[in-house]
């Protein structure tokens, strides 16, 4: 028997299902009973176009549900013709990004997975450190360093930050530790000021980076000069740049830039080996929040992943798991934007990134506790939620994607269904308002805006209504399953 263990979703089997027996149309009725249970199209191992049969990947849920269905007949574990799999970290489980059912598994790309091939992730540090390029887990990893104005300091920091992002499988004590998209190459910096950061950001662009980790920050007491220079360069160079929001008190800089993706700490483990329930709390050291605005009123941070008990393999063998704090959250964020790099390529601007990581998080494993909502879909500590690598590729592979500037009304006709509709902007002057089939849905004083809504109707009319001349992205994705 198959099994795969998830704190978000449940364990998860391989099994035939046997439905009653169909004369006509066998494939699309066997198609629709998996689809109403909820089991999506990539869990589909085999739908047998002659017989009542399937085999899928799917969890007790799901099977409780298409045992109601009249047609539902039978069920029994399938079992592979393989050897038992290794079982990979629990937090690459927990963001959608293992090799059993997440981006990493045959269930993408063709059986090949989404591993960041020819993609290329900028990593700049803090304080001048450098990662251990004998760590077990970068060997193998393509770095390229860019030069530094002093020695850089080899430490532990950078070292887990790379492994999250590009690291190599390396198996020890008993689980699987490997990079998000470890086929995906780094241009690494080491950084001592704000001006450091600069300079690597535009050697970054100009080497064809799209996507920047800086897992670090300082508490600039507000909107800051740095936060305004970063949002510059994100725009400028079409760079989507993912970074912290802080481990206590008040959000940091460069999390207030507005065009950043600024990433909160959810705690998901107790011990390296033992997951926390979920619904998962969102970590700060002292009573505030570690959430805050921009002066324009953009809320961070936009979204949270794990940043507890993180792991990579040392140069001895030995698994590092001291890795606490927003600045191993981020890297996840910015390993799933890779695998979203990968589907799409270079067709769409930093802006179309950041709408499909921000609509594919999960808000249901997302404590609410001191957590209240700010706007239907964003709470004050989590922003939209956990990051789902798995939705995020979904949405990648699927979606419709308009990119246009804001210079009055954009107009385009899409199809109904279930909608999820996503808006992330530049803003430049006053909000901007989505109008779907005449109800009107306004970002306030946000520059990203979710809608969901189900449409019977076979097309209807959208139109994004604003002025200031600033870029947008439209992504509209059409779930396979029922409305929720």
């Amino acid at each position: 028997m198959h099994k795969k263990s998830s704190d978000t979703v449940g364990e998860f089997f391989s099994a035939y299902i046997w439905l009653k027996v169909c004369k006509s149309n066998v494939f699309e009725n066997n198609m629709d009973a998996l689809l109403r249970a909820g089991i999506p199209e990539r869990r589909h191992i085999y739908v047998s176009k002659l017989t009542s049969t399937s085999i899928v990947l799917l969890n007790k849920d799901e099977l409780e549900s298409l045992k109601t269905d009249e047609r539902f007949e039978d069920w029994s574990y399938y079992e592979f013709d393989e050897a038992e799999r290794q079982e990979d970290d629990l937090l690459l489980t927990q963001i959608g990004a293992d090799s059993e059912i997440g981006t990493n598994s045959p269930y993408f790309n063709g059986g090949m997975g989404y591993m960041g091939k020819g993609v290329k992730v900028g990593v700049i540090s803090a304080e001048n450190l450098i990662f251990n390029e004998n760590a077990l887990s970068l060997k193998g990893t393509a770095i390229e360093v860019l030069p530094s104005f002093l020695p850089p300091v080899r430490d532990s920091h950078p070292t887990a930050v790379v492994s999250q992002i590009a690291g190599q499988k390396v198996f020890e004590d008993g689980k699987t530790f490997f990079g998000v998209v470890r086929d995906a190459s780094v241009v690494f910096s080491p950084s001592k000021t704000a001006r450091n950061v600069y300079t690597a950001i535009e050697e970054m662009i100009q080497k064809g980076v799209k996507i920047i980790n800086y897992s670090a920050g300082t508490v600039k007491g507000g909107y800051s000069d740095f936060d305004r220079q970063i949002d510059r360069l994100i725009s400028a160079g079409n760079i989507l740049f993912i970074t912290v929001s802080g481990n206590k008190r008040d959000m940091t800089s460069p999390g207030r830039a507005e065009n950043a993706i600024a990433v909160g700490n959810l705690a998901t483990k107790s011990y390296p080996d033992i997951p926390l329930p979920s619904p998962w709390e969102v970590w700060c050291k002292s009573e505030d929040n570690c959430s805050g605005f921009s002066d324009d009123g953009v809320h961070k941070p936009d979204l949270v992943a794990p940043g507890a008990w993180v792991g990579y393999v040392e140069s001895e063998g030995d698994v590092n798991f001291n890795n606490f704090g927003t600045s191993f959250a981020c890297p996840w964020v910015s390993g799933i934007a890779a695998a979203v790099v990968e589907v799409l390529g270079d067709k769409y601007t930093y802006l179309t990134l950041k709408a499909i990581l921000l609509m594919s998080c999960n808000t249901i494993a997302v404590s609410n506790t001191g957590n209240p909502k700010i706007s239907e879909y964003v709470r004050l500590r989590s922003g939209y939620g956990l990051v789902d690598g798995i939705h995020c590729v979904e949405i990648a592979e699927k979606s419709e994607i308009y990119e246009s500037t804001l210079n009055g009304e954009y107009n385009v006709e899409i199809s109904g269904g279930c909608l999820e509709i996503m808006l992330a902007f530049e803003k430049n002057g006053d909000g901007v308002t989505i109008v779907v089939d005449g109800e009107s849905f306004p970002t306030g004083k946000e520059n990203t805006l979710l809608v969901k809504k189900h449409s019977n109707k076979e097309t209807l009319p959208l139109s994004v209504v604003g002025i200031g001349g600033g870029k947008f992205s439209l992504v509209i994705f059409r779930s396979d399953l029922s409305c929720s």
